[in-house]
């Protein structure tokens, strides 16, 4: 669980929703998705289902995480 608030159009309620919106059709194995601090990759489809994806922390993100703390 990621347990982070992710930006969501409308009336998109999964991950997998936001996927689609973002895409703007129905994704396949391996399309990305850039959001502020991640990116999501579509791991596994289920039909016309996303039915898991990976969140990864932006390298961006690492390095802003980083530099707070001072490193």
């Amino acid at each position: 669980r990621l347990q982070v608030e992710l930006p969501h159009p409308g009336d998109v309620s999964t991950i997998g929703g936001l996927v689609m919106a973002r895409i703007g059709r129905i994704p396949r194995r391996g399309d990305k998705v850039s959001l502020p601090g991640y990116e999501l990759r579509v791991m596994e489809m289920k039909g016309r289902r996303v039915g898991r994806v990976l969140a990864v922390v932006a390298p961006e993100a690492e390095t802003d995480a980083a530099v707070g703390r001072g490193r």
